[in-house]
């Protein structure tokens, strides 16, 4: 078997001495060596032409460029060698050659290959696009190689380095002679090689240089040619979009940014705050807290907070944050990893979050939306099918919460799971100005909202039926006709108020059926009150890993909750929940700058093995979607 290739190599570009270099580094036995059979140079006219007598060895001026290369083309089809062509820089070496090669005659459909290109620096290979991918990546690092596919199966495109398949030279119709320039010839030539079937593939396990940087970008082709292709061959555009959407490009520019060398690149990190209001509820309270404890401790990430403007006017997050990005675009964000501080609700929130970062996480808070199903999304079942298959990770807020998600949506064995309990320090809830003297009356404080699972309105008729002359402050409840009940409407109350109905209430009631993890729970112990809540996995759970002042009380029906509460509101015994049996002796409880480092290390922990990531699962069951819907 004959494994010479032949070669065009186009020098017209270079100078009488760069040409003279290239062409000894081509035939240098460090370039193409033994490998290398009839090889057709295409000079400068000033250059010496010194290789006279080797009928091996031809040349031709730029002005014959094409109808050489056919010559060229034609004799190497008769002898079944492949040919390959050199344009601008490339100096291949025999190995990687080799490598095209074979890749090549492992399909009989493949009808070109070419290999990746050392980028000019030095410091790795070039992006197979500049125009595409993350604007912030330069290159590719040589390591990332190792991590991509072994070639990519690619429609019609140019490179400096590249193998025509022998099987092409021997039956189809030569170059096209109209066209202005080699490149656009060969360009036409593929195009017509794919008409009948024969794709490209690019190699990532051959790399060739691509010579002087100056030289690195003439291999594309006239855009004169392009226009005379289009007007013969009108599925060009649409291949060359084929080619822009590949996924390629992406996936190259993370798992770069994921091996980069600087910081600023590789160490970056998206909160995805949208889901936080401009008011104040359990989401922003949760959201705002785990930011504050990954801003409360020094480290080298760099972090882009993504919220709407309203939420950051609200909560004023750029005063809050000084050293983040505050951004209200995510499509302007890339980072190494994303995390999505509450559960996505529709698909379209997790291809948004899959288009910015290599890694996706998802913070889970509950369960319930499913669960109820009244106000979920009807396409929401779909969307936590799809979010427990393809997400890098779930971080879970309390293992109650994690194991309804479980149960209810069992995970592909690749998802990472993690519990990241939210604060469980009185330190992180106790306002001390809301602690001053309260010179009003004793009140019950009912903490609740509109939803059923909350069972605030029913709650609230319970304790002013059995307790009349006790003032009752609802919060969550939009109004009442009973008497010494006022209606405190939630989501615009002020922390500082907030905190005040705490640090004051008489007898704080939290009667919710289901909850992710609790907050006023938390939040009433924080300040020293007896909170009289309703009885679950998740309250024990809650009065396991919370260690402070407080007393917790359990009730299990509405019954008992009232016998409790007269007893809690004459001063009578009752058994409270034994509290932080999972606290180690001496040790403090979990708070927000413990968590946000806890969650930041994960982050790390999955960050420092890029080929770990899902993404490209996930990217093609994301294109399956999109068919599916025509775009």
């Amino acid at each position: 078997m004959d494994i010479k290739i032949d070669v065009v190599v186009d020098l017209s570009s270079c100078d009488k001495e760069d040409a003279q270099q290239r062409m000894n580094a081509i035939e240098s036995i460090n370039g193409l060596g033994d490998l290398a059979g009839e090889i057709t140079y295409i000079v400068p006219p000033s250059l010496d032409w010194d290789k006279a007598g080797n009928p091996q060895r031809r040349r031709s001026q730029a002005a014959d460029a094409i109808e050489s290369s056919i010559q060229a083309m034609q004799r190497t089809g008769r002898v079944g060698r492949h040919i390959m062509f050199l344009f601008g820089g490339a100096v291949p070496g025999n190995e990687a050659v080799s490598v095209l090669i074979g890749v090549l005659e492992g399909d009989p459909m493949f009808g070109f290959a070419l290999p990746r290109i050392a980028s000019a620096e030095g410091q790795g290979v070039a992006k197979v696009s500049n125009d595409l991918g993350d604007p912030a990546i330069d290159s590719v690092p040589r390591r990332v190689l190792g991590e991509l596919p072994e070639f990519y199966i690619v429609p019609e495109c140019l490179g400096p380095c590249m193998v025509v398949r022998n099987t092409l030279l021997a039956n189809l119709a030569p170059l096209e002679t109209s066209l202005t320039t080699l490149q656009g010839a060969v360009l036409e030539y593929l195009c017509r090689a794919r008409r009948i079937g024969y794709r490209g593939v690019i190699v990532n396990r051959a790399v060739v240089s691509g010579g002087p940087p100056e030289l690195q970008p003439r291999f594309t082709p006239d855009p004169v040619d392009v226009w005379k292709i289009l007007r013969v061959h009108h599925d060009l555009s649409r291949s060359r979009n084929e080619m822009n959407r590949q996924a390629l490009h992406s996936l190259e520019s993370f798992l770069s940014r994921a091996a980069a060398s600087s910081g600023s690149l590789k160490n970056t990190i998206l909160i995805d705050g949208r889901g936080m209001g401009d008011c104040f509820n359990g989401t922003s309270h949760c959201i705002l807290g785990l930011a504050d404890g990954l801003s409360k401790f020094r480290h080298s990430w760099h972090v882009t907070l993504v919220v709407t403007p309203e939420a950051a006017v609200f909560h004023n997050l750029s005063k809050r944050y000084p050293d983040w990005s505050i951004n209200h675009d995510i499509s302007s964000c890339r980072a190494t990893a994303a995390i999505r501080m509450s559960q996505p609700w529709h698909i379209s929130t997790m291809i948004e979050l899959h288009r910015q970062a290599l890694f996706n996480f998802y913070l889970v808070l509950d369960t319930i939306a499913w669960d109820t199903i009244a106000d979920a999304p009807e396409s929401l079942d779909a969307t936590w099918r799809f979010l427990s298959k393809h997400a890098d990770g779930l971080l879970y807020i309390s293992r109650f919460s994690g194991e309804r998600f479980e149960t209810r949506f069992p995970l592909a064995p690749s998802v990472r799971e993690h519990i990241m309990y939210l604060s469980f320090h009185p330190g992180d809830y106790v306002n001390a100005v809301a602690q001053r003297a309260h010179n009003g009356e004793a009140y019950i404080l009912v903490i609740g909202n509109k939803y059923d699972h909350k069972n605030l309105a029913a709650t609230v008729d319970t304790l002013a039926g059995s307790f009349p002359f006790q003032t009752i402050k609802a919060v969550g409840l939009e109004r009442s006709e009973h008497f010494r009940v006022e209606a405190l409407p939630s989501g615009k109350i002020a922390e500082e108020e907030m905190d005040r109905l705490y640090a004051h209430a008489r007898l704080i009631v939290f009667p919710s059926y289901y909850e992710g993890f609790g907050f006023p729970v938390i939040r009433g112990l924080s300040y020293n009150r007896t909170v009289l809540a309703r009885r679950s996995d998740l309250l024990a759970e809650l009065a396991d890993n919370y260690s402070g002042p407080g007393r917790l009380v359990a009730f299990t029906n509405p019954l008992e909750m009232m016998e409790l509460a007269g007893q809690i509101l004459h001063g009578e015994d009752v058994q409270p929940l034994t509290l932080g049996s999972a606290v180690s002796p001496g040790a403090e409880p979990l708070n927000w700058a413990a968590i946000g480092q806890g969650l930041l290390e994960f982050v790390a922990g999955c960050a420092a093995i890029p080929s770990g990531a899902k993404w490209l699962e996930r990217e093609e069951a994301i294109q399956q979607i999109l068919a599916f819907h025509g775009r």
